[in-house]
């Protein structure tokens, strides 16, 4: 379980094991400027609440099960300027002006993002977005071999 303080300004709460869906209480922790719960096993979408943290600078989900979108909420939340979401299972659009102009450092890798990836991300080989469909789609199934041309019957 999660337990949530008001005022707290720094939550570590990465290995911790916790098995959990982000509970949208997570937004009323109006003071942090740190929230760290990488490395458990948390899963379902990441709250929009999360977007009504005004001090947030640094925001550590990356090594969970989370799906879905990144809220708009937290695209647009300025203060943030460190995210780390690589190794879940989101999926969308990323917005460019966002991760090209307003954070500072981020790692998205290892998701479902849709193509285009943002220019920043694109062409600079930093290893922090891939290229296009950012986990690699299934492997498609080898074509079968030409069948064995069968015996000529003898004369």
């Amino acid at each position: 379980k999660i337990t949530i303080n008001n005022e707290m300004a720094s939550r570590n709460m990465s290995s911790n094991s916790l098995k959990s869906h982000l509970p949208p209480e997570l937004g009323n922790l109006h003071a942090i400027q740190f929230l760290d719960l990488s490395c458990n096993t948390l899963f379902g979408n990441i709250p929009s609440e999360l977007g009504k943290l005004s001090f947030l600078n640094y925001l550590h989900l990356n090594n969970n099960s989370l799906k879905g979108y990144v809220p708009t909420e937290i695209v647009t939340l300025l203060s943030l300027k460190y995210i780390y979401l690589q190794n879940n299972f989101l999926s969308g659009e990323l917005d460019e002006i966002w991760i090209c102009s307003q954070l500072l450092d981020y790692n998205l890798t290892n998701n479902y993002f849709s193509c285009p990836v943002p220019s920043c991300c694109d062409g600079q080989g930093n290893g922090l977005c891939e290229p296009c469909l950012l986990l690699p789609s299934p492997p498609s199934p080898s074509p079968s071999p030409p069948p064995s041309p069968s015996p000529s019957p003898s004369p």
